[in-house]
């Protein structure tokens, strides 16, 4: 069950509770670690900052083994983008 934080019209905010069923009313997004659930009509995501192109040097990485790209982003300990 995840507590998920709504923030209703006028600014007041409540919480409610919600479990992934075969059938419901509301759908809602969660981060699988448990650091985040919405409600879909209240969900947001982050941006993130966005880098310039060649500002960052290139780095050759060895990933034998690694056959996929989330495997990959585990291996580099980097987000999925």
């Amino acid at each position: 069950m995840f507590d998920v934080e709504e923030v209703e019209v006028g600014g007041d905010v409540n919480h409610e509770f919600m479990a992934p069923t075969e059938v419901g009313e509301d759908l809602f997004v969660y981060a699988p670690d448990g650091t985040y659930a919405a409600n879909l009509e209240a969900a947001y995501c982050e941006r993130p900052e966005p880098v310039e192109p060649g500002s960052q040097p290139l780095v050759r990485a060895h990933t034998p083994g690694v056959p996929g790209v989330d495997d990959l982003s585990a291996h580099l300990g980097r987000r999925r983008s």
